[in-house]
């Protein structure tokens, strides 16, 4: 039995970005789970790759060959990760940002941005915000510390905090945002 349910995917003209509910909760399953997602997005779209996870960032292969970027999340019951020609970083997260992380993780521009919302939409740009640098992180490869001095706060006008949104960032950089979801992803366009 599959470890997860059937898959959300999301396809433009050369990013992945899938995500699942496990069938449990059961934390130490996670890493199969997300596993499980890339070989049913991989068989989904007939790629014959094979992942390299023996150091960051991972790759898909074909052959000898590395053919595209691969990054993986977990967060509860939930699994996601994104594959792009490019490096690329994915975060979901089901638990709440709380107040107190934010003051300690985010920018002060960020804060009080956060403060212009009411507490149910904090809520929502809390968690997209900690998404969006978790998702830096695995992108460039660096530690919490410098994924959180990264300052998004800019870009929060922007985001739809009840729908998708696909945000221009910077440098030739997207975020995907699934709200819904709790799912966020960074990639590089074409």
């Amino acid at each position: 039995m599959s470890p997860i349910h059937p898959p959300w995917i999301y396809q433009s003209q050369s990013t992945i970005i899938a995500y699942a509910q496990m069938t449990t909760a059961d934390k130490s399953l996670q890493s199969s789970a997300v596993r499980e997602l890339l070989h049913l997005v991989l068989s989904r779209l007939g790629k014959q790759s094979v992942l390299s996870d023996d150091n960051f960032p991972y790759r898909l292969m074909v052959g000898s060959l590395a053919q595209e970027f691969v990054s993986f999340s977990h967060s509860a019951d939930c699994v996601a990760l994104i594959i792009s020609p490019y490096p690329c970083g994915v975060d979901v997260e089901k638990r709440a940002i709380t107040q107190a992380v934010a003051k300690r993780f985010f920018s002060h521009h960020e804060n009080l941005y956060l403060q212009n919302y009411p507490a149910d939409t904090q809520a929502i740009y809390r968690q997209i915000l900690w998404q969006l640098k978790e998702s830096w992180i695995k992108l460039n490869g660096g530690t919490l510390t410098q994924g959180m001095g990264v300052d998004f706060g800019q870009y929060l006008a922007h985001i739809h905090p009840q729908n998708d949104s696909i945000i221009p960032l910077h440098d030739g950089y997207m975020t995907y945002i699934n709200p819904s979801l709790h799912l966020s992803a960074i990639f590089q366009m074409d």
